[in-house]
C-alpha cells in the first residue's frame, strides 16, 4: 500500500514485483524488486493471477513489452518469454 501511495497509484493498480529469479528474462531486462508491473503488451494488470493468465496465454519466444514503475519513473522493458522450469 505504501508503494501505491508513494507512486500515486490506487491499491488495485499494478502488481508489486517482490522477487526476480536470477538469470531469468526479467533479470536480464534489469527488472528490480519493488517495481510495479502496470501493463503487459498494453493490457493493464492488477493481480498476480492476472499476470499468470496473460503470460500463460502467450507462446515461448514471444517478445512482450512490460510497463514498469520504479521509484516514480515509468519505463517499458522488452522481455522474451521462455518455458518455465517445472
Amino acid at each position: 500500500r505504501a508503494l501505491a501511495i508513494e507512486n500515486l497509484l490506487t491499491e488495485d493498480e499494478g502488481v508489486l514485483i517482490n522477487a526476480v529469479v536470477e538469470n531469468s528474462p526479467a533479470a536480464h531486462a534489469q527488472i528490480q524488486v519493488n517495481s510495479i508491473l502496470l501493463k503487459i503488451d498494453g493490457v493493464s494488470v492488477n493481480s498476480p493471477s492476472g499476470v499468470v493468465r496473460i503470460i500463460g496465454s502467450m507462446v515461448p519466444g514471444k517478445m512482450v513489452h512490460l510497463s514498469i514503475l520504479l521509484k516514480g519513473e515509468y519505463t517499458i522493458v522488452s522481455v522474451s518469454l521462455t518455458n518455465s522450469k517445472k
